[in-house]
Parts: structure tokens; C-alpha cells; sequence
């Protein structure tokens, strides 16, 4: 268990500068403040890389790895972006394959599909991928200036409410 000092106790480890028997973070030898440096590692990277290929969240290497997260920014920046990268690689392909369907023969396309294509995900790679947009346009022409006659639209709305039959009035006769 790391035992965190209280906001008093700061004064005395910095005079102190020995890191505590009870630490649980193992670390540098007695005397020394911190943890040894850490040595980067090509097996290391490869993990990390294959991890994030995988959707493992930084968080969660640091635990399965036993490092800090800390230590993956710093070490292996390039090795988690790059299985990040395959990652969306991958969803990518298969994002498409879905939209664009599966041949069962590519040779004989009257075979027919072994995946149907797929209008919904066609439209969301439009979107997402291309910047394509839904949009709707709303158009007010003049809805205060001045008409072919010279009346504004107040003044037209107005004169279809004057022209209106009363509602008391009997329209039979």
C-alpha cells in the first residue's frame, strides 16, 4: 500500500529525502529519492503495440504490464500510437466490407453475397470519413421589406385577416 504523506509531513521528507521501508513501490536504493529510471525495451514496445492494436486503454497496459502510465507516454508513445493506428486499420476494412458487401465468388458476381452491402453503414463512411452532411436549408425572403406592390408582409397578412368571413355571419345565405 503507497502511503501518501499529509501537507505537513512535506517538510520533513524533503529534509529527510529517504524513501519510507514501508513503500510498497519497491524503487531506488536507500538514500536516493524516486524510482530508478526506466530502460526502454523492444519486447516492451512490441507488447504495448499489440495492446493497443487491441483497444486496451492506456490505464490498463500500466496495470497488466506493471508500469506506470506514466512511463508509457514517456517511453512508448510511438509503439501505443501504432497499434492505436492498425486498430482503426482494421475497423476501417471492416467498416467498408460491411458497406460495400462480400462476394461469395468475386469471379461470378450472379453468385451473389456472402455479406449483403449495407446502405446505413455506406452513408456513415460518407459521413465520417468524407465529411458528409445532412443539412437542411431555410429560406425567409423579405418577411418585413417591401413586395411587388409595395406592402411589407405585415401589411399582406393584415389584409387576408380584413378579407376573412366573420364567424357569426351565415354563409349559406
Amino acid at each position: 500500500m503507497i502511503r501518501r504523506p499529509r501537507l505537513a509531513n512535506w517538510q520533513g521528507m524533503a529534509q529527510n529525502k529517504k524513501i519510507r521501508d514501508d513503500d510498497a513501490r519497491g524503487g531506488s536504493p536507500e538514500g536516493a529519492v524516486g524510482n530508478q529510471p526506466h530502460e526502454y525495451s523492444a519486447a516492451m514496445a512490441s507488447q504495448i503495440e499489440k495492446m493497443g492494436g487491441l483497444g486496451l486503454r492506456q490505464k490498463d497496459m500500466a496495470l497488466i504490464l506493471e508500469i506506470s502510465e506514466d512511463t508509457i507516454q514517456r517511453h512508448y508513445r510511438d509503439a501505443y500510437a501504432k497499434g492505436k493506428a492498425r486498430m482503426g486499420m482494421t475497423l476501417n476494412n471492416r467498416a467498408f466490407e460491411l458497406a460495400m458487401g462480400k462476394l461469395k465468388d468475386p469471379e461470378d458476381p450472379a453468385k451473389g453475397y456472402e455479406v449483403a452491402p449495407n446502405i446505413t453503414m455506406i452513408i456513415w463512411l460518407q459521413k465520417s470519413q468524407f465529411g458528409y452532411r445532412e443539412t437542411s436549408r431555410h429560406e425567409i425572403i423579405n418577411p418585413d421589406g417591401p413586395q411587388e406592390h409595395g406592402h411589407t408582409a405585415a401589411d399582406e397578412v393584415a389584409s387576408r385577416l380584413e378579407n376573412l368571413a366573420d364567424p357569426d355571419e351565415d354563409l349559406d345565405g
